[in-house]
């Protein structure tokens, strides 16, 4: 992906400004190398686990607690990434969240402790990817209209698929050669390539009126959401009954409970809210949704378990973890690419109840 982009860009930016097709190109080009790294990072961290352990002379469990971190991290600011990109500008919060990348994968590479990759990757890339994720999507609708934008969509999915596949052989190969250390350095590099190209991307246009916002909706989703997730993750060790663990998962539910109030008012006032509860009135947002989670946690929880699972009790290295979950990758390659045309010639709820099926047999 980084010799693609290197190749693709300069080469766009010296033609003829008329040539809107390689304009085009390299947009496309920078937007699904910051996807590909994005969707890359979490597989490696898997796949390295017992080399982290090793180098940094540190737990499994110290480990696994900075790969929840991140997802955490990520999870609970990725509304208000969204909302930034609103108020800054899409490109604007893109390029940001790409310096708060770069300078996590940075630290991550070059961390001495587990400490300094829970602050450079677990905190400030979930923080970067925040605000990467939403403008991703917001700036091909921006860059690109009609069929090709469906066509920008369906290179994007294929790029994630592909770092899903290849990203434990890739993270796998080089920890076991070499570092884990070379993988975030890679991301690191590919970083600032994205970000001195990033010049070619269009903007999204300005939001009128300028939204402000909801600090109240901020800290509640975040706060709300880190105590759930945190009591969750408790439970392996204290069990479900444990008096913390408890408090700890009622007190996320309350904050939440609290936080579908406030953006409910919010919205009835027509004041800044960082959520609008009304989209969900929508048929195919309110029915996607609990599809799209489910199939994310399964996936996510297969990609965190396994590696775990053949590198603490197998003893499998970090490229024996990643030849391991190969067939899930190349799964999830293949359906990325098969299902939308298939979707033209089937109805595609059909498509995702048979995905449904398949997902509960294989569980």
């Amino acid at each position: 992906m980084l010799c693609v982009l290197m190749a693709i860009v300069p080469a766009m930016m010296h033609q003829d400004q008329g040539s809107a097709t390689g304009k085009k190109s390299a947009v496309l080009a920078i937007l699904s190398a910051a996807m590909f790294i994005y969707v890359i990072d979490t597989t490696i961290m898997n796949v390295s686990i017992s080399a982290l352990v090793e180098d940094l002379g540190t737990t499994v469990g110290q480990v696994q607690a900075a790969i929840t971190l991140y997802t955490l991290t990520m999870a609970a600011f990725m509304l208000t990434g969204g909302k930034l990109g609103d108020i800054w500008g899409s490109k604007r919060a893109f390029r940001i969240g790409l310096v708060i990348y770069g300078i996590g994968t940075a630290i991550t590479a070059l961390a001495p402790t587990i400490g300094f990759v829970i602050l450079g990757w677990s905190i400030l890339e979930g923080l970067g990817s925040a605000l990467i994720v939403p403008a991703i999507n917001t700036l091909v609708r921006a860059n690109f209209t009609g069929t090709k934008r469906a066509s920008a969509y369906g290179t994007l999915f294929g790029v994630a698929a592909a770092g899903a596949a290849f990203g434990p052989l890739i993270g796998g190969w080089l920890t076991a050669n070499l570092s884990w250390r070379y993988a975030f350095a890679g991301e690191a590099v590919i970083v600032v390539v994205v970000l001195l190209t990033s010049g070619l991307l269009i903007d999204a246009p300005a939001v009128i009126p300028k939204p402000k916002l909801d600090l109240v909706g901020v800290v509640l989703s975040a706060v709300g959401l880190g105590l759930f997730v945190f009591g969750v993750l408790q439970t392996g060790s204290y069990g479900w009954s444990d008096p913390v663990v408890v408090s700890l998962i009622l007190g996320g539910l309350v904050v939440l409970g609290a936080f579908v109030w406030w953006v409910r008012r919010q919205e009835a006032l027509g004041a800044p809210a960082l959520l609008h509860p009304s989209i969900f009135r929508h048929k195919a947002i309110s029915a996607g949704l609990p599809i799209l989670s489910t199939q994310t946690f399964a996936q996510a929880g297969l990609l965190f378990l396994i590696p775990l699972f053949t590198q603490s009790v197998l003893g499998f290295d970090a490229f024996q973890t990643g030849l391991t979950l190969l067939p899930l990758s190349v799964g999830v390659l293949l359906t990325s690419t098969l299902t939308p045309p298939l979707g033209r010639k089937i109805y595609p709820k059909y498509i995702v109840q048979t995905g449904l099926v398949l997902l509960f047999i294989g569980g």
